[in-house]
């Protein structure tokens, strides 16, 4: 994947029933990390005194860090990780989630049952990366092998939004 948000949605979603295993809460805060942690890995912010700055303004190229970094350049004043993490992480889950169907990697499957209650899911299009994703974690973690810090990174927080547990 491209994000690490990107690919923290795949692993926080089922890939037989396409429902997510977090509530949209921890999941929105996942991904609000997982945007900070991304920017911060590619030097486009940094941790100054207790604060978030924007260290580097150009474009990463990818719409939904693009779209975080603008967020934090454009508050007028100085904010620590934790109000970052919650603020990028306010419907997060949706962004992701639209961004990966534009890019082919998820389609939807809304319907309805009984004819009235809406079900709103999304299944992988071809399961590899899904199947990826775990391999280079296990590779990383239950292995001992070398991770990538982008791998390292996904580890941190799969753990902390709970992900573990699934």
């Amino acid at each position: 994947m491209v994000t690490l948000a990107e690919d923290l949605y795949l692993l926080a979603e089922d890939p037989a029933t396409g429902r997510a295993l977090l509530d949209p809460g921890h999941l929105d805060l996942g991904l609000g990390g997982a945007l900070l942690l991304d920017l911060t890995l590619r030097r486009r912010v940094a941790l100054v005194e207790d604060h978030v700055t924007v260290a580097q303004n150009t474009p990463t190229g990818e719409p939904l860090l693009d779209s975080a970094l603008a967020a934090v350049a454009r508050q007028g004043r100085a904010h620590g990780p934790d109000h970052w993490v919650r603020h990028l992480g306010r419907g997060a889950h949706r962004a992701v989630q639209d961004r990966l169907v534009d890019l082919g990697i998820l389609r939807r499957d809304d319907r309805r049952i009984l004819h009235v209650i809406p079900i709103h899911r999304t299944h992988e299009t071809d399961g590899r990366l899904h199947h990826e994703l775990i391999g280079h974690l296990r590779d990383a973690v239950v292995l001992g092998n070398h991770a990538s810090p982008e791998t390292s990174a996904l580890a941190l927080l799969a753990l902390a939004s709970g992900l573990d547990r699934h």
